[in-house]
């Protein structure tokens, strides 16, 4: 009866070990390196998210490397100041546990009005246009010059 429980008892602690490996071996190394899509130059900082595990944040470095821990079928952002995000899924099979991977962004342009300036040469000259210039009327005065006096 004894060695009975001893056998049960060696079999369920080696399936929960064997268990506990199966889930470790799930885990996959995923580096890579950030690039402009027009240029290939590389993009430094780059935030990436990890939506699939609690959206997790990593960075990349000034030279646009990253490697950090993920599993099989994470969903990822990569994203950067001037450039539009991008999603990655990571493959459900990998071999070795190891996956490289090249991300290409694509520059986000944003055109901004043009702007005007009035440069003074002098202090004098700018008070005399500062004193000169006439200022739009308020809410108020508008709605007085509205008013008929009748």
């Amino acid at each position: 009866m004894r060695h009975y429980i001893t056998a049960i008892l060696l079999f369920v602690i080696s399936t929960a070990f064997a268990q506990q490996k199966q889930a470790d071996n799930n885990l996959l190394q995923f580096s890579g390196i950030v690039t402009d899509a027009d240029s290939n130059m590389v993009v430094p900082y780059v935030t990436i998210t990890n939506h699939s595990y609690k959206n997790a944040k990593y960075a990349a470095n000034y030279q646009g490397f990253f490697s950090f821990v993920a599993k099989p079928n994470d969903t990822l952002t990569f994203s950067a100041v001037g450039f539009t995000s991008k999603t990655v899924v990571l493959p459900a099979v990998v071999e070795d546990h190891k996956y490289t991977a090249r991300i290409q962004l694509k520059s986000e342009i944003v055109y901004l009005k043009a702007v005007r300036v009035n440069p003074w040469a002098t202090v004098e000259e700018f008070n005399k246009d500062f004193l000169s210039m006439k200022v739009a009327d308020d809410d108020m005065a508008i709605a007085k010059k509205n008013l008929s006096r009748t």
